[in-house]
């Protein structure tokens, strides 16, 4: 006899790629291509949408049914319905169970620090970029980042009431209630994350964000996290993925448990292979610092590309001299590792011994 009952395993997905700069990729190529895989992980956990979806068909709940469909953005046959005798709509649970906005793209179960398996995964931004009247660059992100936050509560709540609702706890209040976050938890509700929907369109781990970092107690860590984290390490990086609801800043990823700077306890004690002192005006500004690192570590390639360089910035003292070519030079170092991968790093140094101010380049 025909009926809506779902007596599956698993609904099937019906997209398995996703949007890596701008490119279109499947998750074999992602394998290839970042030494490690990218997936789609369910917040609200597809088991539960399925469980939902026959309790609502054992009640013949129309309105909740109802609820649940414009929920995941499907249509819906005029009523009634007749749940307990009719086939029920092609696509329609599908849609359901794989709704974009329940589905974050981020590493895999292996590379995740703290993955919270088939409970609710309850991810959400830890700081807000600043804005101000004078200075509204960051406004789109910081807004982004909060509606972000309050699509995850009310995810969460719809996820406790619907485990209520298929446990068989459904006075009245529950049912309502749950039909009222179901309603209102559409990406129309939230303009700032709306970007990109489509399809393959799926929210945007905040662990890679803008900046991930697979530093041990960041994010989800717990008990029992630590060869997952050696995973991460051991795969250097989880790529970035530029299809999302966000206005996202592209920044390319990059192994960010080794940071651009080093901090040495004395000087190199050889003579460095490059010196560029002050009087070269190249240093002193951020649009033509990065050029001339590049110029003068070109002829080196093979070091940056093989055993590192290290930049040294030297003076006698922590001066606002000092101050700005560190700035200036650390931004171009961390530039230069990001956007052709060379194995840079710069060092600060103030000692009484230095006498002018000036930058050395030498081969590690």
């Amino acid at each position: 006899m025909p009926s809506w009952t779902y007596t599956g395993k698993r609904v099937k997905g019906s997209v398995e790629a996703v949007t890596i700069f701008g490119t279109r990729i499947g998750k074999s190529q992602a394998k290839a291509q970042y030494q490690g895989e990218i997936t789609r992980h369910h917040l609200i956990d597809i088991q539960t949408l399925q469980a939902l979806w026959n309790a609502i068909v054992d009640r013949n709940d129309e309105d909740t049914m109802e609820a649940l469909a414009v929920w995941a953005g499907a249509r819906i046959p005029n009523r009634p319905f007749n749940m307990g005798s009719t086939n029920p709509p092609n696509g329609l649970l599908n849609k359901i169970a794989w709704n974009p906005f329940n589905l974050v793209v981020g590493p895999l179960t292996n590379y995740r620090v703290g993955d919270p398996g088939d409970s609710f995964d309850d991810l959400h931004f830890r700081s807000f970029p600043k804005f101000t009247d004078k200075d509204r660059s960051n406004q789109a992100e910081s807004i982004a980042r909060q509606e972000f936050n309050a699509h995850i509560y009310r995810l969460k709540q719809i996820d406790q009431l619907g485990a209520r609702y298929i446990n068989g706890d459904v006075p009245e209040q529950v049912a309502s209630s749950l039909r009222m976050l179901l309603r209102s938890d559409t990406p129309t509700h939230y303009p700032n994350l709306r970007n990109g929907l489509g399809t393959a369109g799926a929210l945007l781990h905040p662990a890679l964000w803008e900046d991930y970092s697979l530093t041990s107690n960041r994010w989800f860590a717990k008990t029992g996290d630590d060869k997952k984290y050696d995973n991460a390490i051991a795969a250097k990086m989880v790529p970035y993925v530029a299809r999302s609801f966000f206005p996202e800043i592209l920044v390319k990823p990059k192994d960010q448990n080794t940071s651009v700077r080093e901090d040495l306890k004395a000087p190199p004690t050889s003579p460095p292979a490059v010196l560029i002192p002050t009087s070269e005006r190249r240093l002193f500004t951020a649009a033509t610092c990065q050029p001339l690192l590049e110029e003068k570590i070109a002829p080196y390639l093979r070091f940056a590309t093989g055993g590192g360089v290290r930049v040294l910035i030297c003076a006698k003292k922590e001066d606002g001299l000092f101050r700005d070519l560190t700035a200036n030079v650390g931004a171009a170092v961390k530039k230069l590792v990001q956007d052709k991968g060379w194995k840079l790093t710069y060092s600060p140094m103030a000692r009484p011994e230095y006498g002018a101010a000036e930058v050395r380049i030498y081969l590690k």
